[in-house]
Parts: structure tokens; sequence; C-alpha cells
């Protein structure tokens, strides 16, 4: 799938609150290609707005961006362990992971 890293990047870039159109880049016809790339894929979903083009990651594309954003933190490790250790047991006591 030659198309992942492209797929990873944009929908990085569009994040989870979405972004309009020009937000994504200034290169219209780049980012155009981009979005219809990732709605082909069903990861984000357009709305025109007015003039406005402004796009939204599906559920799809929020399960995706979690993915994206977990495996950052196995590449890059945690920045601080004992943080990332109290975090985990605070989230566990409040039932937020499995």
């Amino acid at each position: 799938m030659d198309e992942l890293p492209k797929i990873v990047f944009w929908l990085s870039k569009i994040g989870r609150e979405g972004k309009n159109l020009s937000g994504i880049t200034t290169n219209g016809r780049k980012a155009r290609e981009a979005v219809e790339m990732l709605a082909r894929r069903g990861l984000v979903e357009t709305r025109k707005l007015g003039r406005t083009i402004y796009v939204k990651p599906t559920r799809k594309g929020l399960i995706a961006l979690a993915e994206i954003e977990r495996l950052e933190k196995i590449v890059s490790g945690p920045e601080n362990p004992w943080l990332e250790i109290i975090a985990d047991r605070a989230r566990r006591r409040m039932g937020l992971e499995g």
C-alpha cells in the first residue's frame, strides 16, 4: 500500500477536530487530492459551509488517528516514564482502559 504514509500524514494534519480545506495546506489542488484519497477510504467527511469546505474525521478516521498516536508514543517512548505509569494507573482506576 503505497498511500499509507500519505494517509498517516494527511490524517494527522487534519487532526481530531477537523480543519477547513485551506487549513490542511495552502495548495488547494493538493488539499483536494488528499481529502479525496481519505474520503474514498471512509476516513473523513466533508461539509461545505458557504464557500468553505470543512473536513472532519469519521468514526473510522478517529480510530485510525488513535492508532497513529499510539504508534507515535511507542516509537518516541514516554518523555517521563513515571508520569506514564501514574497516568496508566489512573486510567485503570477510572475504568477508561481495559
